[in-house]
């Protein structure tokens, strides 16, 4: 059965946090915001419309940059031969009032709870790594 799972993960580079947050949420709208979108086909339209995203394929799964301000977003679109497809993640890099460094993912996925799950888990990994890489270029947090 197929249902939509909509979720925000934010992991925080200066303290190593990781915590799932209501969409609407505060924190939300300090890093982007909500996921404006309801589906993967609906962010995959916006996104082709959109003459300020650049898009590519990479491992034959659609991604999407788009800068808004001091904001960059980062949309990956599972391929139609995964198993969480279709599934769409933003992911951002953005820092907090504090000046803590906060990795965030926004991720519809329209498929299974077990391969949502999975996805999800793998955008974890890859935030760990984006936040690795955030401090290695700005340093902990500051």
């Amino acid at each position: 059965m197929r249902a939509t799972y909509i979720t925000a993960v934010v992991f925080s580079a200066a303290f190593g946090l990781l915590v799932t947050l209501p969409i609407n949420s505060a924190s939300a709208q300090a890093c982007g915001g909500p996921m404006p979108f309801e589906t993967a086909r609906e962010a995959m339209e916006s996104l082709i419309a959109d003459p300020s995203a650049t898009s590519s394929v990479r491992g034959g799964w659609a991604v999407f940059e788009r800068r808004n301000g001091d904001l960059t977003e980062f949309w990956t679109f599972t391929p139609k031969d995964h198993p969480a497809f279709p599934s769409v993640a933003r992911r951002m890099g953005c820092r907090n009032a504090d000046g803590a460094w906060n990795v965030r993912t926004n991720l519809i996925c329209q498929s299974t709870k077990t391969a949502c799950d999975a996805l999800l888990h793998e955008y974890m990994l890859l935030d760990e790594q984006m936040k690795e890489s955030i401090r290695k270029r700005h340093g902990s947090g500051t």
